[in-house]
């Protein structure tokens, strides 16, 4: 007996964020959740969820890392080996002290300069001498708005030079400027975070290239999204800054205090950061494989909260894209995980890369050149290429199974077989993310052996079970009135 469509809207009680969308699509079905079908599916989660931690937990405690740091939780250790996390981890304090104070200064000298200045001083601090760099940097991009083609090949050169040249120190210019090295600010790495400036001054030049210098400055610059992002348009920056939102900060500080608890649960209990795989059966490393993933996508949502959360306390306001708009483990079909994954570079990428080549006229090809970009935007590094490749290339099923699979005359079955895609879409996330997150290629020879083939064979109905919960979690979105394209 199933249950009556849910009233809608309250996407507030549900687990996916809220995010703008212009398409609504009420659904009809009824919900299945008290469906003999779905007590089943349930009475599996029951069993899998608690199963996957304590192979987690055993796997990475037996025994324990040596690399491990001491832990707050009583009796535990840390695993504080990951450096990105580990920096952004310790200097929380100081981040949240200047998101304070750049909040209550904007507010006792409503004037939009004071948000110019404390973002020139927050980068002259971060960086210290390497200020110069950065407004150089600006200048040079500046130079070239009104060509589009120039933008890119300035932007994308300076990108890769500053990172191939280490920043590009001032003693490599001329050895009387080595003085200038000295005071290098508390984070002399100005290069590493300037992949997501660059996205700006591209965005810049594309949207207003009629706008001034301390426009520019202003949004790319701001202190809130310098480091990590969100990553927002110049469009829609200007749009916010011309007519500022009233925003409400409760719900976006409760969805940065949660994940970054669950972080702090997982870096005392499951050590997968520090863990190697090698030599693990095929069960243990897809399990540890997971909660890498796990602790990257961790890793990124915190500070994407909390930078999001800064951005939105000053006065004005400014309200950037959510990224990772659903849990890394609600997604069945590698199109929709990069959607919601990093969702403010999605729209960057789609509106600046994928529309210009001509979307959907030639999706494969634009696809594969959209994640080459991806990838060598990241870093430099051949695992993180091949990763871009094989996630273009794996949406190539999806492509052609699901028109074939919306064909099927019954609608039960088309439900099971769009399962059975989705699973095998997950394994294909699977390889890609081993390849590019835990290790390259070799990460995935322990399961070209027969007793990975039939730990592959066995994961097959748990993830058809685990599409089966997504999908018609997806379909109680639309019954509230949520629509969402990942």
């Amino acid at each position: 007996m199933s249950m009556p469509p849910s009233r809608a809207p309250s996407h507030q009680f549900l687990l996916t964020v809220p995010v703008p969308t212009a398409k609504t699509d009420i659904s009809t079905t009824p919900a299945r959740w008290r469906t003999s079908e779905f007590r089943l599916y349930f009475l599996a989660f029951a069993f899998a969820i608690p199963w996957m931690f304590w192979t987690g937990y055993s796997t990475t405690n037996s025994p324990p890392p040596t690399r491990l740091s001491p832990g707050w939780l009583p009796g535990r250790l840390a695993d504080l080996t990951d450096p990105q996390y580990r920096a952004f981890r310790g200097n929380l304090p100081a981040l949240i002290g200047a998101a304070v104070g750049h909040a209550l200064l904007t507010r006792l000298v409503p004037t939009r300069n004071l948000n110019i200045i404390f973002s020139v001083g927050f980068v002259a601090v971060l960086h210290g001498t390497s200020v110069f760099k950065v407004f150089l940097v600006l200048l040079a991009s500046y130079s070239v708005r009104r060509n589009k083609a120039m933008t890119w090949i300035i932007n994308v050169a300076i990108l890769f030079t500053a990172s191939y040249f280490n920043g590009i120190p001032y003693t490599s210019l001329h050895p009387s400027l080595a003085w200038l090295d000295a005071y290098s600010g508390l984070y002399p790495r100005w290069h590493v975070n300037w992949n997501i400036a660059m996205l700006r001054l591209i965005s810049f030049n594309i949207d207003a290239p009629e706008a001034s210098f301390v426009q520019l400055v202003d949004y790319a610059l701001y202190a809130p999204l310098y480091i990590a992002g969100p990553i927002i348009t110049y469009s829609d920056f200007a749009s916010q800054r011309k007519s500022p939102r009233q925003v409400s900060i409760t719900s976006p500080l409760i969805r940065f205090v949660l994940p970054f608890l669950a972080m702090e649960v997982m870096l005392h209990y499951i050590y997968a950061p520090a863990y190697s795989p090698d030599g693990l059966p095929p069960l243990n490393t897809s399990i540890l494989s997971f909660f890498k993933l796990i602790f990257i996508w961790l890793k990124l949502l915190v500070p994407w909260r909390f930078f999001r959360l800064w951005s939105m306390m000053p006065s004005p306001a400014i309200d950037p894209p959510e990224n990772m708009v659903r849990c890394m483990a609600n997604n069945y079909s590698p199109s929709g995980f990069w959607r919601g994954w990093h969702r403010s570079y999605n729209l960057w990428v789609i509106k600046y890369i994928y529309v210009p080549l001509g979307g959907r006229e030639h999706p494969w090809r634009n696809m594969l050149a959209v994640f080459t970009f991806v990838a060598l935007w990241h870093d430099l590094e051949a695992r993180l290429l091949a990763w871009g490749w094989m996630v273009s290339f794996f949406v190539i099923p999806e492509l052609i199974f699901t028109p074939i699979i919306k064909r099927i005359p019954s609608p039960l079955w088309q439900r099971h077989a769009d399962a059975a895609l989705g699973a095998f879409n997950i394994l294909l996330m699977m390889a890609a993310n081993l390849v590019g997150f835990s290790g390259g290629f070799p990460a995935l020879k322990a399961l070209w052996s027969w007793e990975g083939a039939r730990f592959l064979f066995g994961t097959v109905p748990v993830l058809w079970i685990g599409v089966q919960v997504m999908k018609e979690y997806r379909e109680e979105e639309k019954r509230r009135g949520v629509w969402r394209k990942c």
